[in-house]
């Protein structure tokens, strides 16, 4: 079963949106590597900074992440982005703030205009 790491803010640990997440991810047939677990927690108490969490991306074959509702992305879930491109491995964005983003049939027509696809 391949692996991916879970990267999000400690603001959504132990929340209906984390497990959300972690239900989504698994259901894609993928095992989850969450920081937020009390095993990786302890065991990152003697590390330095982000050492352990970078070595813990790297034993994985993928990234996820989800970004604050505002669209910004925090150090620690960049540092692990940053390194998982280095390593490599796929970075998936779950998505946010999904219907705020849907377009109307006329905004869609539009926007394909502007972009030269219409």
């Amino acid at each position: 079963m391949k692996k991916i790491y879970y990267a999000h803010h400690m603001g959504i640990y132990n929340t209906e949106q984390e497990k959300r997440d972690i239900y989504t991810l698994k259901m894609l047939g993928l095992e989850v590597v969450n920081p937020n677990t009390k095993e990786y927690q302890e065991a990152s108490i003697d590390s330095c900074g982000m050492d352990y969490w970078i070595r813990l991306v790297a034993t994985c074959d993928a990234l996820a992440f989800r970004a604050f509702m505002s669209g910004e992305i925090s150090s620690g879930i960049t540092a692990e982005m940053g390194a998982a491109i280095a390593f490599g491995l796929p970075v998936i964005e779950l998505p946010s703030r999904v219907c705020m983003r849907v377009l109307s049939i006329s905004d869609t027509v539009e926007l394909l205009k502007e972009v030269g696809q219409r």
